[in-house]
């Protein structure tokens, strides 16, 4: 073999095993967003638990180039498997090890607040690895703000991580879409179901094959009362994604509805 050759196989092999040169493109950092503590005291505030990280999911998922949002399910299956509440779930489980089961490279937690007729949500964003305190943001305003509330609060954990520090947020590819699903996470979190469910439905006419907004089109329905379309969006989200990480909540829902309980 002549020298040359030799020297370019080794260089592929070099390359092969350290990957792509530094100046190559970046991927993403990846977030955790974790249930937020309602601390008001008022369980008309309940919701917020479950609404402030959805939001935020949403609106960072605007800007992929910049973060990458995982999903907090197999964390789920994990704290109902154990029999706890998220809060008992979190409190036994360091964050270094919330990171390595989600493969997030940070997380979010935070809580509401209240004072007065006004609410504070309060987020705290942790590096998995070191456990350190990247950064803290809060904002307060009228509970029916929530939606505004959580776009400031998205603003603000986007440019607090690494790669977006650097650079302007992106342009989104489909506002429409993103929009809406905004919109109905707001209704649905407000408890507006019969207004959560033309902002879905906008979405599926549009986008057929998105089964998070089927999934959040059949909560609405069900949260709404209206059991029989919910059951049909639960089935044929079943039928069209069957391994979506939403799946198994899916198909518990579906048994509920199917043996005529609630929702609990």
């Amino acid at each position: 073999m002549k020298p040359i050759v030799r020297v370019l196989l080794l260089g592929a092999v070099v390359l092969a095993l350290t990957g792509p040169a530094s100046g190559g493109p970046v991927p993403p950092p990846t977030l955790l967003l974790l249930p937020f503590d309602n601390a008001t005291g008022d369980a008309r505030f309940a919701a917020m638990e479950r609404g402030v990280p959805d939001l935020l999911a949403a609106m960072l998922s605007r800007h992929t180039s910049l973060v990458r949002v995982v999903e907090r399910e197999h964390l789920d299956a994990i704290a109902r498997e154990r029999s706890l509440t998220w809060q008992q779930y979190v409190a036994q489980t360091s964050v270094n090890r919330m990171g390595g089961l989600s493969q997030a490279r940070y997380i979010a937690r935070g809580s509401v607040t209240r004072t007065g007729d006004r609410v504070q949500i309060q987020t705290l964003v942790y590096e998995t690895e070191t456990t350190r305190l990247v950064t803290s943001a809060e904002v307060r305003g009228d509970p029916a703000t929530l939606v505004s509330m959580c776009e400031e609060l998205a603003g603000r954990i986007a440019k607090s991580l690494p790669a977006a520090a650097r650079v302007s947020l992106p342009a989104d590819d489909d506002p429409e879409r993103s929009l809406l699903m905004i919109q109905g996470l707001g209704y649905f979190y407000s408890g507006q179901f019969n207004r959560a469910v033309p902002a879905f439905m906008k979405i599926r006419a549009k986008h057929a094959d998105d089964a998070v907004a089927r999934y959040w089109l059949a909560r609405s329905f069900y949260e709404a009362g209206l059991r029989e379309h919910a059951a049909i969006e639960l089935r044929a989200f079943l039928s069209s994604s069957p391994n979506h990480v939403k799946a198994v909540e899916v198909r518990d829902l579906l048994s509920k509805l199917e043996q005529g309980g609630s929702q609990k």
